[in-house]
């Protein structure tokens, strides 16, 4: 699939479709079970299980879903970001905003490296004196500054190619469904 990059920012997409096999947890005792769970069968037989964002989102078995996956090579994290009902035409987002930007993109490598730096100075200004607190904290008001810009710049992105790339799939999906009737006629 094709990987989001915004700067220097590169999530990497993954997608699986399968059909719904069960509506509940099939290893979970039933005290542990939640709402939104949903076990799928993979085209290459895998068993998935996903908790939805929506606990009402109607699957039901025989469904076919197409689960997308983020991923980021930094973090190496994976987690869903889309699950599209074929049948229904519906899409749900387990995940969504600030979760997604803490998971898959998370903070970048420099912020972290300046707060770390800024720790020792915190702890001379405390004995030493009030000299160096001040460039300590507008430091570490800086790196705070520039990674919400990051949010704000990266977040409305990264949704309108997830949305993007849900469609494209959702449209996929629809032609490959209808060729496959039309041979099923054909030879009919």
């Amino acid at each position: 699939m094709k990987a989001f990059i915004c700067g220097r920012t590169r999530v990497h997409f993954e997608v699986r479709h399968g059909q719904v096999v069960s509506r509940k947890s099939l290893k979970l005792p039933k005290d542990q079970r939640e709402e939104g769970d949903c076990w799928i069968r993979t085209k290459e037989k895998d068993p998935i299980c996903l908790s939805f964002g929506v606990a009402d989102f109607k699957v039901r078995e025989g469904h076919r879903l197409s689960v997308f996956y983020a991923s980021n090579p930094v973090t190496h994290s994976r987690v869903v970001v889309l699950i599209h009902n074929h049948d229904l035409g519906t899409n749900d987002f387990p995940m969504r905003g600030e979760l997604l930007f803490d998971h898959v993109i998370g903070t970048s490598i420099w912020t972290e490296w300046i707060i770390l730096s800024l720790l020792p100075a915190l702890g001379f200004s405390f004995y030493y004196g009030i000299q160096c607190v001040v460039p300590s904290l507008l430091c570490w008001g800086l790196a705070t500054l520039l990674r919400s810009r990051r949010r704000a710049r990266v977040i409305p992105a990264l949704h309108a190619h997830i949305d993007t790339l849900g469609k494209v799939d959702a449209a996929r999906q629809m032609v490959a469904r209808s060729i496959s009737r039309d041979v099923e006629t054909a030879t009919a």
